[in-house]
């Protein structure tokens, strides 16, 4: 009976307005009594491993649509406003080891089914132009997810069809350089050598965010392209050595078409591969499989 109260408890979560951040807390008390089955949490007190519950969530049971960073609407004591997650706590620690054990794996598969029903794969035009839906596909709002992960993908396939020594380096959109150790959202090396760097912006490029990456990469042989939504009326400083400026849509359409000529394939198999390779970087890089495409036949 306690597992069913628990399990009862997390689905009604879904009924009102809390969040995934909250439940993530949820779930980071749950699993705590996993590890641990004689573990007793205090309910006014952030669990802990709500930082990293969700990749814990997302390798275990695939869960789509968690936030990246884990729960960090939650920093402090769980107040008055935090009821619900008190209520989960307490019903946590009213359950044996077993029936910890028996509703994570339950309430995991729960919020997988959940989410598999409200993230589904993004559907493109199944009769028209890949190039197109490429097109279509990088206008998504999506924070520059998409847009980073489908430079990525066609840039990926680009360098398939080189000769061995070039390779392709990305990260998560939201890691920081320091973070990450590259100067660049997307890399592009022979060898050791750095001979390209992207910067994907999904938005309005203006001078002082030119002026900004510059500043970030200093004097370089390497080429520099950024990768914009669009560009403002002000940009002037457009003559600058190794820089160049592009928007996404005149981005995707050269360097897919680019893509098939190295690779020796017609446009729309590249395409096909291109997605292929986009739909991975967003599930196993992003972690957002939420992002992915239906791949037309």
């Amino acid at each position: 009976m306690s597992v069913d109260a628990i399990v009862s408890e997390f689905r009604q979560s879904f009924l009102g307005k809390i969040k995934d951040g909250d439940r993530c807390v949820m779930l980071a008390a749950l699993y705590n009594k996993v590890v641990d089955g004689t573990l007793t949490q205090e309910r006014t007190k952030r669990p802990n491993r709500t930082r990293v519950i969700q990749d814990k969530l997302f390798s275990e049971f695939e869960i789509k649509g968690l936030p990246i960073w884990g729960a960090t609407a939650v920093r402090g004591d769980l107040m008055d406003n935090k009821e619900h997650i008190r209520r989960f706590i307490d019903l946590v620690n009213g359950l044996t080891a077993a029936e910890a054990r028996e509703a994570w794996q339950k309430i995991g598969r729960l919020w997988r089914e959940i989410s598999d029903r409200v993230h589904k794969p993004i559907e493109l035009n199944p009769t028209g132009s890949i190039i197109q839906q490429l097109a279509e596909l990088v206008e998504r709002p999506s924070l520059g997810r998409i847009q980073q992960a489908l430079c990525y993908a066609i840039l990926e396939f680009t360098i398939s069809g080189l000769r061995k020594g070039y390779s392709v380096r990305s990260k998560r959109t939201f890691a920081g350089d320091a973070q990450s150790g590259q100067a660049g959202d997307i890399e592009i090396f022979l060898d050791k050598e750095k001979l390209w760097a992207f910067e994907i912006k999904a938005h309005e490029v203006d001078q002082s965010k030119i002026d900004e990456v510059l500043n970030t990469h200093g004097a370089h042989l390497y080429g520099l392209v950024i990768v914009a939504a669009s560009y403002a009326l002000d940009i002037s400083d457009t003559s600058r050595r190794n820089l160049v400026l592009l928007t996404l849509r005149e981005f995707v359409a050269s360097a897919s078409v680019n893509a098939a000529l190295v690779n020796g394939v017609p446009i729309e198999e590249a395409g096909r591969r291109i997605l292929e390779l986009y739909n991975r970087f967003v599930s196993e890089v992003e972690r957002r499989p939420d992002f992915c495409v239906e791949i037309p036949a």
